[in-house]
């Protein structure tokens, strides 16, 4: 009979073939996610440019941007990134300020009992 450590140690090193097993099963799906939409881009890209070959990028720079009224979908883009740099920036100012106050509190708790852990 074996003890309940080594019970104990298989049963983590089966769980942690499992999370490996997902994690690499989704690394898979997120890769062919990332193929498939980079091959949609080339695709969109090509019907933008009508299938016209030896176009100049600077020629097509403002008609990738501009074609038919998109300038307020890029408009959107910007507000959007935007908007999500400043709530990023907040959630981590929380963050951090909630650390500094953790740490208060544990200074203070400890000078309380004094100096005991």
């Amino acid at each position: 009979m074996d003890s309940t450590e080594e019970r104990m140690r298989r049963v983590k090193e089966r769980a942690g073939e499992l999370r490996q097993r997902r994690e690499k099963r989704s690394l898979r799906a997120l890769a062919a996610l990332c193929l498939i939409l980079s091959f949609a881009l080339l695709q969109t890209f090509v019907l933008v440019t009508e299938g016209r070959r030896g176009v100049s990028v600077q020629n097509m720079l403002g008609a990738t941007l501009m074609f038919e009224d998109a300038g307020l979908y890029v408009l959107v883009g910007v507000v959007s990134f935007t908007a999500a740099v400043l709530i990023t920036i907040l959630c981590l100012r929380c963050r951090y300020r909630g650390e500094i106050t953790g740490k208060r509190d544990v200074k203070e708790k400890e000078r309380d009992l004094g100096g005991r852990k």
